[in-house]
């Protein structure tokens, strides 16, 4: 999800150009007072997603930094992360097929200025017809972090496979797209535009 200045930009560029789900939230809130941290995403006027995070400096459960990891100030840390990539084409049907569906490795470095591990105090995720947040259940909180960096670029991305466009396209599409772009009727405005 985005938010905010340059939204529409990076949902455009990492949406189409390098095949990461992204999409433009009412809100995205965040809010960090001295150790306490909280943050909130809202669409379409449901909260999607909530947390609140003690920064303790520890994780919830000590294998959670094998994923999360602890970098310190100034190291220069190496992460990857997994994407589908396909191309659309539109028919003379007006219909869009998609082809040519990839996972691809894109591998990011960043430098961090600040990087303060937490415990995962409270976890909350909901799903949409047009957002499937909370598609999967959350079995352990493992941990959060606070995370500030100086730069962070995306060095080069690797083809892992070439997928089966049937099988994997129906679930790819809600992460991109809402159902409208599907066909399905849009009714977010209708509440506000009806009168009586």
């Amino acid at each position: 999800m985005l938010s905010g200045h340059g939204a529409e930009m990076g949902q455009i560029a990492g949406r189409e150009a390098f095949g990461i789900p992204k999409k433009l939230a009412d809100m995205i809130e965040f809010s960090r007072i001295d150790n306490e941290a909280t943050a909130k995403v809202v669409r379409h006027g449901s909260t999607l997603f909530e947390c609140k995070v003690d920064l303790t400096g520890q994780y919830n459960v000590s294998t959670a930094s094998l994923f999360l990891g602890n970098p310190q100030p100034g190291e220069v840390g190496h992460s990857s992360d997994f994407f589908h990539e396909f191309k659309t084409t539109q028919t003379e049907n007006g219909n869009s097929v998609f082809s040519d569906l990839n996972l691809v490795k894109l591998e990011l470095e960043s430098k961090v200025e600040v990087f303060t591990p937490g415990n995962l105090v409270d976890l909350k995720v909901k799903s949409t017809p047009d957002d499937p947040f909370g598609e999967l259940a959350v079995m352990q909180l493992m941990g959060a972090a606070y995370f500030e960096y100086d730069y962070f670029s995306m060095d080069r991305t690797i083809q892992l496979a070439e997928l089966d466009v049937a099988e994997i396209m129906p679930y790819l599409m809600t992460g991109r797209y809402d159902r409208g772009m599907m066909g399905a009727k849009s009714t977010y405005l209708t509440n506000f535009l009806s009168r009586d």
